[in-house]
């Protein structure tokens, strides 16, 4: 599959699986307090992570989602290394998408990032992409775990608005139940739509080469 048909899918997806009666929450609603600005730089984000849960609608077309950020002085860049497994098993491939968008604009506040597809080094469609909470490592206190929910608004006109919810880690192999607790201290954060919720487990991070 390319990634332009990839994206037609996704589009289409788009008008089928959306909120009924769900509003966006506000930043300040689930921000914690891992991202304050006294304890936290948008630049520690930058390298390699494995998307470990999520809601967002790619997830139906990538078996595997590897992203690697760079973080630049007003804006952030990301490739989106998708494994794709819904054509035959012989032409099963990694592709790769461009985003991202301006980080905050508001010292306060730098988990509130804008998003959109990069198309000659520019971004799009931006919409908020919120990083609310990140976790680190008890022993050298880089991080190891973030927690994104993205209000995409209607991506297509006349149709209900999109969110999605991005659980990311460092390593590629985290054992299944630490992904779903987390995920489940989030729930109980805030009641985020989590329709459609979806699980890399480790028989695809093998599937797809990374382990």
């Amino acid at each position: 599959m390319t990634p332009l048909l990839c994206l037609l899918c996704i589009l289409c997806t788009f008008t089928t699986s959306l909120a009924t009666t769900y509003t966006c929450p506000s930043y300040s609603q689930i921000r914690q307090p891992s991202v304050d600005p006294s304890v936290f730089n948008i630049n520690e984000i930058k390298g390699i992570w494995y998307l470990q849960a999520t809601t967002e609608l790619t997830t139906k077309f990538c078996l595997c989602n590897v992203m690697n950020f760079t973080i630049e002085s007003k804006i952030y860049r990301y490739t989106d290394t998708c494994f794709q497994d819904l054509s035959a098993r012989k032409t099963w491939s990694n592709f790769t998408i461009p985003l991202g968008g301006h980080l905050s604009t508001n010292a306060s506040t730098p988990g509130i990032l804008h998003e959109g597809f990069v198309i000659a080094n520019h971004s799009i469609a931006e919409k908020p992409n919120m990083l609310f909470n990140v976790t680190r490592n008890t022993v050298t206190g880089e991080l190891e775990e973030m927690h994104f929910y993205a209000c995409l608004g209607s991506i297509i006109p006349f149709t209900k608005p999109v969110f999605s919810y991005l659980y990311y880690t460092r390593a590629a192999n985290v054992p299944m139940f630490q992904v779903q607790e987390a995920v489940a201290r989030d729930v109980q954060l805030y009641n985020f739509n989590m329709n459609n919720l979806i699980y890399t487990n480790t028989s695809a991070w093998e599937t797809c080469g990374v382990l």
